[in-house]
């Protein structure tokens, strides 16, 4: 069992966004904004390695600007010539699988034992119906999948 609270950093923006969806009584809702405010910091501390990570292999114009195309949903992205793409890739996905570390301590400990219990013993309902489109379908999948790796993490968690 573990006194930190850790989880590889491809799940923590999925586990931030859940967590601030979930409707809460009132001490549990001020726990959950304690606990997720430093998982918030490592987020966007992920957002600002995934924009570095592109203008590294981002083709860039005769002034040194980024690239940027607009595909075909309208969506502006970098433009990333096909050579390099494996390697942005490989890089990201390295960050990605790396761990975001919170030691568990006096001050956040009766916080984190109240997310974890309520992560343990969530009532959302996780699936998806018939009648949902396909997308939706896939989404509330991915959202059971992640679930599955948030739950083990929080079982590992010895406070």
């Amino acid at each position: 069992m573990s006194k930190e609270f850790r989880i590889q950093r491809r799940y923590l923006e999925g586990l931030v966004r859940w967590l601030q969806t979930q409707p809460l009584p009132g001490s549990l809702s001020a726990s959950r904004t304690k606990f997720v405010a430093p998982l918030i910091g490592s987020v966007n501390e992920g957002d600002a390695k995934r924009v570095e990570v592109i203008a590294k292999y981002a083709n860039k114009d005769k002034n040194g600007e980024l690239v940027q195309v607009v595909g075909v949903d309208g969506k502006r992205t970098y433009d990333v010539s096909q050579d390099k793409m494996n390697s942005l890739n490989e890089e990201y996905n390295k960050y990605l699988d790396g761990d975001f570390v919170m030691e568990i301590n006096d001050l956040n400990r009766g916080d984190i034992d109240k997310v974890k219990d309520f992560v343990l013993n969530s009532p959302y309902l996780f699936g998806a119906s018939e009648s949902d489109p396909e997308n939706v379908k896939m989404s509330k999948v991915s959202l059971a999948v992640a679930y599955a790796q948030w739950r083990d993490v929080f079982s590992q968690l010895s406070l």
